[in-house]
């Protein structure tokens, strides 16, 4: 994550610490600092774009220059497939990786004003972070940086296994693709004792305490909660036959596990922003498709089963 990081601050902060310019007192003597803005971070506007309409965000995307737009539209592909609560949990965890990185390229005793350029409200947890990072050793240190694209990945819960981050390869894009199998390749030749080792320092510097992440899943459920509310409310003006068939499509959602809802209400945001003349052409479509044939007896059912009503 610490690559991706570097990279997104390419496309995103060219002219962050602009934004941080020291004000000064008024008053008669040597010029005081006053509170400093703290700048936005890539992690920041990569919030804005997942917030974007799909039009909106064309426009801003051609604002960047190619090398940039490519880079942020992989990681927007990567995004757009997470749950709502997953998406929060690993832009937080982008977000404490970005303030962590920024203090760690500056030596203990010089990092008081590079504290200032990151949020005021997460100032002490970062401190604390690298007290427990200062005390280890540098062959660790290192060891942890160079798995950090690696390991973001289960802690953000993506992922449970590194056979399921190889799975996961083939749909990531190319240059994410390419730096997570060189760091697989390093990570599967080192001792089982040494993982271990890495990925307990790793999450206990960059992983989120946890009442931080049962925050962001409460969130993100109000969210879920507000989005059904708003359908309700729209589904109360219908006619009687068309809210019968909303509600059972309700019941089918409540039915559904979490990450399927979220799937569910990301499509159907999806088609409220489509223009009618693209959903004309859907419906067309769907219209035009002949439907299946049947399947034969048995079909989908497991081996014991099938067996049973066979015999």
């Amino acid at each position: 994550m610490r690559f991706v990081l570097s990279i997104l601050l390419a496309g995103f902060a060219a002219n962050a610490l602009s934004a941080a310019q020291p004000l000064v007192s008024q008053t008669s003597g040597p010029p005081s600092f006053l509170k400093l803005p703290v700048p936005p971070s890539p992690v920041d506007r990569l919030r804005e774009f997942l917030l974007m309409d799909p039009e909106t965000r064309v426009r801003e995307l051609a604002k960047k220059n190619p090398k940039s737009r490519q880079i942020i539209e992989d990681r927007l592909k990567e995004f757009d497939v997470l749950g709502s609560q997953q998406q929060k949990v690993r832009l937080r965890l982008m977000e404490l990786s970005w303030e962590l990185s920024t203090l760690l390229r500056y030596a203990p005793t010089n990092r008081s004003i590079a504290l200032m350029l990151i949020r005021e409200d997460d100032r002490h947890l970062v401190t604390e972070r690298l007290k427990y990072w200062d005390q280890l050793p540098a062959d660790l240190q290192k060891a942890v940086l160079e798995n950090e694209a690696m390991l973001s990945y289960l802690i953000s819960g993506q992922i449970r296994s590194a056979s399921e981050l190889t799975n996961k390869l083939a749909g990531l894009p190319p240059t994410v693709r390419t730096n997570l199998a060189r760091t697989m390749k390093q990570w599967s030749e080192l001792t089982l004792d040494q993982q271990k080792k890495i990925y307990d320092n790793f999450r206990e510097v960059f992983d989120l305490a946890p009442e931080d992440r049962a925050k962001i899943m409460a969130e993100a459920s109000i969210e879920q909660r507000q989005q059904i509310a708003n359908v309700l409310q729209a589904m109360r003006k219908l006619p009687p036959k068309q809210q019968q068939q909303y509600m059972d499509s309700l019941r089918k959602f409540t039915s559904m596990s979490a990450e399927e809802r979220a799937q569910f209400l990301r499509n159907a945001e999806r088609w409220q922003k489509m223009p009618e003349e693209d959903r004309k052409k859907w419906r067309t479509l769907v219209r035009a498709v002949p439907p299946l044939p049947p399947l034969p007896p048995g079909f989908g059912l497991n081996p014991q089963k099938a067996l049973s009503t066979n015999q």
